[in-house]
């Protein structure tokens, strides 16, 4: 009887500590996701910005390119104009 007294009391006492631990390991999972998902967040917010600034280069490439042409036109015209006023 003593015997079975003693291994229900320390039954009890692991399953105790087994609770308390699972229940340590539970809040620390936890705040390991919050800190994941704002890791996550702040990687996806990053991502974003650098999408809009490449976006921005490459509209601005264009619009360089497209400005280049137009100036490139414009030296022809002016050359044009200026070979046939001197003469």
């Amino acid at each position: 009887m003593l015997i079975i007294a003693y291994l229900d009391k320390r039954e009890k006492e692991l399953l105790h500590e087994i609770k308390l631990i699972r229940d340590k390991d539970l809040a620390a999972l936890k705040k390991l996701q919050s800190s994941a998902n704002e890791v996550k967040l702040d990687l996806s917010k990053e991502l974003t910005n650098v999408k809009t600034h490449e976006q921005n280069s490459n509209d601005l490439f264009i619009a360089t390119k497209r400005a280049q042409t137009v100036l490139d036109n414009l030296q022809s015209s002016l050359n044009d104009i200026s070979s046939k006023t001197k003469y």
